[in-house]
């Protein structure tokens, strides 16, 4: 997340740099007429990190995309600044589906899968691998559909 962050920080000011060497011109983000609120709600403080780099993310394109529309900045420059930093955050939510189990064997022995694994995704702290530390589960909650049964 950290390494996300300071890459959003030198996209900014490479984007800055760029639409400055472009023009003296300076234009507002766009905005909504009618904005929603959304409220958000995360039981880690990791996804309301992650809503700020979203909401940082959004607000660097609708501040470029200005500049495209008045053909100061082209298409490809435009791409290029919205894959700097579109690209990590996609790969970061997309994480949560990349997980693997290699079992307990795997993780005490520290084998080439594990290794392979740990260098892809990260390193699991030892209190989650010896089960000191557990997850905690959403509690499961029984949802009428309206059919028979009910």
């Amino acid at each position: 997340m950290q390494n996300i962050r300071s890459r959003s920080k030198r996209s900014q000011g490479q984007t800055e740099a760029l639409i400055a060497k472009k023009t003296h011109l300076l234009f507002e983000p766009f905005a909504s007429r009618h904005p929603t609120t959304v409220t958000l709600d995360f039981r880690f403080s990791y996804g309301f990190r992650f809503s700020g780099l979203l909401m940082q993310y959004d607000l660097l394109l609708r501040s470029v995309i200005s500049y495209k529309l008045h053909s100061i900045i082209n298409a490809k420059d435009y791409r290029m600044i919205e894959r700097k930093m579109g690209t990590p955050l996609r790969e970061l939510f997309l994480m949560t589906d990349s997980w693997e189990f290699v079992g307990s064997d795997a993780a005490k022995e520290k084998n080439a899968r594990l290794q392979e694994i740990e260098h892809r995704l990260g390193v699991l702290p030892d209190d989650i691998l010896s089960g000191q530390r557990l997850p905690t589960i959403a509690k499961s909650a029984t949802i009428s559909l309206g059919g028979e049964d009910d």
